[in-house]
């Protein structure tokens, strides 16, 4: 995706549980995408984790996490 020259892009590992095929990659995939904020999304089910570069100016790693565990895909603790 592209970055915007305002934005303050941070990248973030986020370890998850529960993400087990592709299938799986692409909810967090279209779920996290919607978030305002939200520049780039790889969700990873072979290693448990999904990378994303977010807008700090517009968006917090909590907020990220929240919406994981909503999904079903709870933190696995540890970066």
């Amino acid at each position: 995706m592209i970055h915007s020259q305002n934005a303050h892009p941070v990248r973030q590992v986020i370890k998850v549980s529960g993400i087990s095929c592709a299938g799986c990659e692409q909810n967090i995939a279209e779920a996290l995408s919607a978030i305002n904020g939200v520049l780039e999304i790889r969700p990873d089910h072979q290693k448990d984790r999904v990378e994303v570069v977010y807008d700090l100016r517009k968006l917090r790693l909590q907020t990220l996490e929240d919406k994981l565990d909503q999904l079903g895909y709870p933190l696995a603790g540890g970066f």
